[in-house]
Parts: C-alpha cells; structure tokens; sequence
C-alpha cells in the first residue's frame, strides 16, 4: 500500500513523477445497476490490489451525472494515493458529457481548477484526437493550453493519438508533432494490433523518437473493439503490457475488468501479477525484463502442458472411436453368426 498523495509536495515534480512509471487503467468502472451511478469505492479497492497507479476517468456512459462521480473519484483516490486522468470525446463520439459538452476551452479550465484541488489529477487526455483534426485546429488547441495553463501549468495534456503508423490516414507520428507538439504535453497511443505483438516495439519507437522527452503512454486493448470482435488472448495481454512498459512511460490497458463479476476477470488476474512486478523495481529494466521472463516461461509452460494435455484427449478420443467401431463390427459379425446358425438349425429341422 503506498502513501497518500496527501503526504506528497503538491508541486511541479510531484506531477512529472506522476507521468513516469505509468500502470493504468481505463474505464470499465462498475456501476451501481439502480441509478448507474459509479461505484467508486470498488473501484480504488481494484485499483490498489493491482498495484495499479493511475485510473483514466472516461465522461460518456452517463452524461448528466459522470462529472459529479468524477469529483467524488477523485477525492477518494486523492486519499487513496492514486493518479488520476480525465477522458473527454471529442466531436465524432457523442455523447458529450455535462457540463462543458463539446466546449473543449471550458474543459481545461474546469480540469485545471480541479488539478489545484487535487493534486492527484494529473492529466486529461480527448479519444481519437488525431480522427478529428478538423475541430482541433492547431490553433484551437493553442486556445486550449493557454486557457488551462493559466491557471495550472502542471496539469499536462495528452491526447489519443493512433498514428499513421497504424493508420493510414492519419498524420504520422512526426509530422502530428511537428504541428501540435508545442500545445501537448505526450501522446496516449493505442496499439490495434490485437492478434500480434510483433509491430508494437516499432509502433512505440517510431512516437518515441517523434515525441523527444514528451510522455508516452502505450494503450492497450484488454476488450473487444469495433474492428477486433474476440477477446484478446491472455498471453497477447501479458505480452503487449510488458512491451509497452519497457518502450514507454508507462501503460494503460483499456476496458480491464476490475471485479469478479465483469467478463474475462483473468484479465485482471494477471495485470495483476504482472504489475506487481513492474510497480517493485521501476528502474531497474533489466531486473524487470528477467522477471518478467520467468512469467513468460510459466505461462509458455502451461501453455505447453494444455497443449500436451488436449492432444491427448484427441489421441483417446480417435481411440475411442477406432475402439467403438471395433466393436461395433464384431457385434454385428457375431449377431451375423448367432442368425446364421439359427437358420441353418430351422432347415435340418
């Protein structure tokens, strides 16, 4: 259990430390089924059992009412020593959350004025911001930051940006820079592959080497999306969060089930075990990466053995069935025989 954020400097370092060595989770919050309001203290008892630092806050499910949840999350992970993001949508993904709605200027300023109230809110970041360059303009987005900053430079901004690297349409991750890297404070990069981690290393190099010494903050999917309908595998899962650590800042895995009772709850198992490892020698890379080998090998282990275990099944199950018809056969050529010798008996008689 860490100390609460109560005890830390509410200063500029605190909120830079804040940015670095990022385990997160994003949205997927339970709800209370009578009135759909957020169950906050669920959530920070997920949250600190998975040594799970940073929460990402998404305004939408419940447009008149997240905002008031929000605050109380808040104040609950302020006491609790956990960070916290806001998600706001931008114009493509309605609906917009009271009470601002698609006032992106009066947002800042809002989420600036809370960052001085808790210093545990750290950041803000808008959903598929590189798909809607059309209304954030470079210049609006200039808007955006002097608006905030005037009232809290710490508070740092960080919108979604997939990439051109990962889609074809979109600015690449140098030339987004090159027009909006002076407004923004890092990138949250969603990685789309969620069959392979084999391009993930140089989807995160390539923003890297884009962003300099700005965040970078690796998302990955733990849920179906609209272009992926299956879940993503456990050993996708434990592969893509551990490269995502050690190429960026930091982690958030988006829709992680968070109690028992959501889909896929061995989801959250294993950001479990695996955060753990990551949250105990932050700095230590090398140390992480062996450690987090020996996951791998028993995950590949078990992996193995299941394997063994169903070809097994499937060699018993085709003896079986060679077995059955055996049988079968010799039954039939015996009852053959028996109705044979019958027939012969009732001719000599």
């Amino acid at each position: 259990m860490s100390a609460s954020l109560t005890d830390l400097p509410k200063n500029a370092q605190m909120e830079r430390k804040a940015l670095r060595n990022i385990l997160a989770a994003y949205d997927n919050e339970p709800r209370n089924p009578s009135n759909n309001r957020v169950e906050v203290a669920k959530i920070i008892s997920s949250l600190k059992n998975a040594s799970i630092n940073t929460y990402n806050f998404l305004l939408w499910h419940a447009p008149k009412t997240d905002y008031e949840d929000f605050i109380s999350f808040l104040e609950a992970a302020y006491s609790a020593g956990i960070y916290v993001w806001a998600d706001i949508t931008p114009p493509s993904e309605p609906p917009h959350a009271e009470p601002h709605g698609m006032d992106y200027v009066a947002w800042a300023k809002d989420f600036a004025n809370l960052s001085l109230r808790y210093p545990n809110f750290v950041a803000f970041t808008i959903d598929d911001f590189d798909g809607n360059l059309g209304f954030f303009t470079p210049q609006y987005v200039r808007e955006m930051r002097e608006a905030y900053q005037a009232i809290n430079p710490t508070l740092a901004f960080i919108p979604t940006v997939y990439g051109g690297e990962q889609i074809s349409t979109f600015p690449r991750f140098k030339d987004f820079i090159d027009a909006y890297g002076e407004y923004i404070d890092g990138i949250l990069v969603p990685y789309i592959d969620l069959d392979s981690t084999e391009n993930l290393p140089r989807v995160l190099s390539s923003a890297r080497e884009a962003l300099g010494d700005k965040i970078l903050v690796a998302f990955i999917y733990a849920a179906p999306t609209s272009w992926h309908s299956s879940w993503p595998t456990i050993e996708y899962l434990a592969k893509a969060l551990t490269i995502s650590y050690l190429y960026a800042d930091g982690v958030m895995a988006y829709l992680l089930p968070l109690t028992p009772e959501q889909s896929h709850y061995e989801e959250y198992l294993l950001a479990q075990k695996i955060f753990r490892i990551l949250s105990q020698r932050q700095d230590d890379l090398k140390w992480l990466a062996e450690s987090l080998e020996v996951v791998f090998d028993v995950y590949d282990a078990k992996i193995r053995d299941l394997e063994i275990f169903v070809s097994k099944l499937q060699s018993m199950f085709y003896i079986m069935v060679v077995y059955s018809v055996l049988v079968t056969t010799i039954t039939i050529i015996s009852i053959g025989k028996i109705l044979r010798s019958a027939r012969c008996k009732r001719t000599n008689i």
